[in-house]
């Protein structure tokens, strides 16, 4: 079983936000192939944040909190800003 890994994505106001995806080599593929399902993609429909940098304690964003730096409330729409212009944490 392959562990889950963090893409991380920071907004313009300096808030990480942060999403854990299933497989790294899915990520990618999807990247490339967006016809792939976000379930395919993602490990957990939440996206968190850190207390104490990019590895610290996990914590869920509010959903105010996304609108406001994504500039959507649609959920599809925000884990697919944060996947395409994230980063992908070793």
């Amino acid at each position: 079983m392959t562990e889950s890994k963090r893409v991380h994505y920071e907004t313009n106001n300096d808030v990480d936000l942060i999403v854990m995806v299933s497989d790294a080599d899915v990520y990618k593929k999807w990247l490339s192939d967006s016809n792939l399902s976000l379930t395919e993609v993602v490990a957990s429909f939440t996206v968190f944040t850190t207390d104490g940098g990019l590895y610290g304690h996990l914590r869920p964003v509010s959903t105010a909190l996304l609108e406001t730096e994504l500039g959507t409330g649609d959920q599809y729409q925000q884990f697919t800003a944060i996947l395409r212009n994230g980063t992908l944490l070793r």
